[in-house]
Formats: structure tokens, C-alpha cells, sequence
């Protein structure tokens, strides 16, 4: 909601107006975080089972998927396997690592001319 605040409204000039009127949002986010891991806490656990490196190599491949995703509207599905073959040295994973920091580097080089970039890729 801040980003929204921001780009397009430009509503940001006033921020401790803007953060304080945001409040409810952020205490009903974090009931919903609570309630949310209260209720999948065998989910959540079973994370452990994963090396940090794994859990790495699964978040970059995740983020680029799913910007895949975005753009390419095929073989949709509600749930994707998570894929942690090869770990850090998978290819996959490898260009990830490698399109993240291109990417957040094209939106810092863009964000004054087109502030829409920031809004989605840093949210």
C-alpha cells in the first residue's frame, strides 16, 4: 500500500500521515502471518529438512519462475513442484543468480523515468 502510495497517487509528501493511516493494514498483516503459521506449523517445520544453500538456490529459481510465469501464461497450475536437484550449481539456479541483480540493476538505472518498474519489482 505504500508503494501504491507513492506510485501512482504520489500521496507521499505527508509520510507519518500516510504510515499512520496504514496501521490497520500492517496489524491485520500480521494476525494473518500469526494465524497462518499457527495453522501449516507441519509445513513450516519441514523446511528444516532443507540446507540453507537449498533454500536459497529455491527462492532464486522461484522468483525468476514465477516472473517467467507472469509474462508466458502457460501450463498454469495452482501448485509447482519445488525443485532442489544440483542445489546451488543447478543451471537454472545459476541463471538466476545472474538475472536478479540484472534486473534490480535495470530498475535502480530506470526508476526516474519510470517509476512503475520500482513499484513492482521491489515490493
Amino acid at each position: 500500500l505504500l508503494i501504491i502510495d507513492f506510485y501512482p497517487l504520489e500521496r507521499i509528501k505527508n509520510i507519518k500521515g500516510v504510515i499512520i493511516e496504514k496501521i490497520p493494514f500492517f496489524v491485520l498483516a500480521a494476525l494473518s502471518a500469526a494465524v497462518t503459521i499457527w495453522a501449516q506449523q507441519e509445513t513450516v517445520q519441514s523446511l528444516y529438512a532443507y540446507t540453507i544453500t537449498d533454500r536459497i538456490a529455491i527462492s532464486a529459481r522461484a522468483y525468476i519462475f514465477y516472473l517467467y510465469k507472469m509474462v508466458i501464461h502457460l501450463n498454469l497450475s495452482p501448485v509447482y513442484p519445488r525443485h532442489v536437484a544440483g542445489g546451488l550449481l543447478n543451471p537454472l539456479t545459476l541463471a538466476a543468480f545472474v538475472l536478479l541483480p540484472l534486473i534490480t540493476v535495470v530498475c535502480i538505472i530506470k526508476f526516474r523515468k519510470k517509476f512503475f518498474l520500482a513499484s513492482g519489482s521491489f515490493t
